[in-house]
């Protein structure tokens, strides 16, 4: 995995994965997936990273042939901070990927290749919305991995009174409105108890939090 500037200085991810041009969607997932611990890791260790989306994936040979572009569809999300060439090589060599970050990004990395359950709640984290309703499902599986709201709650990563202020603020559409996880007015707080940057940094202190401690 590299960074490279193009004739237009625009930055430019490319990966070099093992396979073959007719695998050329499986290799869009593999870096997406990929792509979307980055972003999370980058997330976590700066607070303001605006997400890297792939925009184009190629394929070479050994041959030196000209690389093949591929088409996929972009989703709905069609603006970029960076574009992202997937380049997919169809050689027979077993491939080391590490990201191109700083040492923690090595050790988040390791450490979720070792803890399926922080692989998910690290790749929900690079790849929802971080509004309300994707905070909460990647404090679900926080939650989950640790035996519900009580086992996260006495991992003392943040306080208590946050995981509740939280959820509180998270579930109520009386607070929220449209932004809320549920719609009935008979429960749920009045006004918000936490902020929408609040919620963010707390699940952000989560991950990192978990991350050291299962190690890399």
């Amino acid at each position: 995995m590299k960074i490279v500037k193009d004739e237009t200085a625009q930055t430019h991810l490319v990966m070099n994965l093992p396979f073959a041009p007719s695998e050329s969607q499986a290799a869009r997932e593999t870096a997406e997936e990929l792509l979307a611990k980055l972003n999370a890791i980058a997330q976590i260790v700066h607070g303001n990273h605006e997400n890297v989306r792939i925009s184009g994936i190629s394929c070479k040979d050994g041959s030196g042939a000209p690389m093949h572009q591929f088409i996929h569809p972009l989703g709905a999300r069609s603006r970029f901070r960076a574009g992202v060439n997937l380049t997919v090589v169809n050689a027979d060599f077993s491939s080391s990927i590490t990201p191109p970050t700083k040492k923690i990004g090595d050790q988040m990395l390791s450490a979720a290749d070792r803890d399926e359950d922080l692989d998910r709640a690290l790749y929900l984290f690079g790849s929802l919305p971080l509004n309300w309703r994707g905070l909460y499902m990647v404090l679900d599986a926080a939650e989950y991995a640790h035996g519900g709201e009580s086992g996260l709650i006495a991992k003392k990563w943040v306080p208590k009174a946050q995981i509740k202020a939280f959820k509180a603020t998270a579930c109520s559409y009386k607070a929220l409105r449209l932004e809320a996880r549920h719609g009935p007015l008979k429960w749920g707080v009045d006004h918000a108890l936490q902020t929408l940057d609040e919620a963010r940094q707390m699940v952000r202190t989560i991950l990192e939090k978990w991350s050291k401690e299962i190690g890399g």
